[in-house]
């Protein structure tokens, strides 16, 4: 959907989000990446 953007996820003491796009796409990617991250217990599976 959007191959020029690099996301780049760091857990730890500050959970962060880097999306690496130009201003007006970084809005958009980073809308979409937050609802799947809402929606995670929808489609995350966990390991037994």
């Amino acid at each position: 959907m959007f191959p020029e953007a690099e996301i780049r996820v760091r857990s730890g003491t500050s959970n962060q989000l880097e999306i690496y796009a130009k201003k007006e796409k970084k809005k958009i990617v980073s809308k979409i990446i937050e609802n799947a991250f809402n929606e995670a217990d929808e489609w995350l599976l966990q390991a037994v």
